[in-house]
């Protein structure tokens, strides 16, 4: 539909960026540098629910109550809220570390509809909580969740080895960020990842899977969210 596509506001930042609405009704970012969303338009909060919670999460606490997550492109913060927002999460111990070379304004993400997704106060408060916290400096947003926001460049994050269980492959697209999809990010990826921990990511691009099996990746193809068909997730194996 043309009207997903109609900016409900503009900012003039290095990025050129636009609020936009999704078909769940959930508002996205829109880049004129890049040409890209930060979430699908089939529905940003529908697409981190499926791909980062249901598919990457959730079948870790399966069989983990401690839990590190790495993500790259933190953004608009959807990615945290949905992770503190599940019911089976927040019993877990959760570290959380959200890397994002272009921090965002409070004042455009205070304009994202995102609130419209949780009923109780507590945790729409959080959503501008975690907005107004320092970066680079990790706190206690919950009694059971740690937060700390990255100000890097992927490329110049000194990550230590087999310090996560969970990585969120967030950045924009292969075709727009392709250098965020290479094999050196790939071969970090693995190295970051505890034996036993998985990447998730909503990309399912042929190359970038062919790069994931030959750094050593155990790689499958699940079923994507709503728009897409394929979404891709790789294990690090116990060894």
């Amino acid at each position: 539909m043309e009207s997903i596509l109609e900016p409900t506001a503009t900012y003039q930042t290095t990025l050129g960026l636009h609020i936009i609405p999704t078909e769940d009704l959930s508002d996205t970012l829109y880049s004129e540098l890049y040409n890209e969303t930060y979430h699908s338009r089939h529905g940003a909060v529908q697409e981190a629910r499926h791909v980062f919670i249901k598919y990457g999460l959730l079948p870790l606490l399966e069989r983990k109550n401690e839990i590190s997550i790495f993500e790259m492109g933190m953004g608009t913060g959807l990615n945290v809220m949905v992770t503190l927002e599940n019911p089976q999460a927040a019993k877990a111990d959760i570290r959380y570390h959200g890397l994002e070379k272009h921090p965002l304004e409070f004042e455009l993400i205070d304009q994202l509809n995102y609130r419209n997704n949780w009923d109780d106060i507590e945790t729409k408060l959080l959503f501008s909580k975690l907005h107004q916290l320092p970066w680079d400096i990790e706190v206690q947003l919950t009694p059971l969740f740690h937060l700390k926001k990255i100000n890097a460049d992927f490329f110049d994050f000194p990550a230590m080895q087999e310090s996560y269980d969970l990585i969120f492959q967030h950045a924009f697209a292969p075709v727009c960020q392709p250098e965020l999809w290479s094999e050196p990010v790939i071969s970090k990826f693995y190295a970051m990842l505890k034996p036993g921990g998985a990447m998730v990511t909503y990309a399912a691009q042929g190359q970038f899977k062919r790069d994931l099996k030959a750094a050593g990746f155990l790689v499958e193809s699940l079923p994507g969210p709503s728009g897409k068909r394929e979404m891709t997730r790789a294990t690090k194996m116990i060894t």
